[in-house]
C-alpha cells in the first residue's frame, strides 16, 4: 500500500489518501477532477486512515 499525496491546483487544498498503486484523484474540497499525487512513500506500519 502507498500513501499519495495531493495537491489541487485550484483550490489548494491537500489530502492524503491511501493505494495500492499511484492513481489520480478528485479533489474532496472542490471536485477538481485527475488530480496527480505529488510524492507517493510506502504506507508507514500501523498507520490508520480516518474513513
Amino acid at each position: 500500500m502507498l500513501e499519495n499525496f495531493y495537491r489541487c491546483s485550484d483550490c489548494h487544498e491537500e489530502w492524503v489518501e491511501p493505494w495500492e498503486c499511484e492513481i489520480d484523484e478528485d479533489c474532496p474540497h472542490c471536485g477538481t477532477r485527475h488530480i496527480t499525487p505529488y510524492k507517493s512513500l510506502p504506507m508507514r506500519e500501523g498507520f490508520q486512515f480516518d474513513t
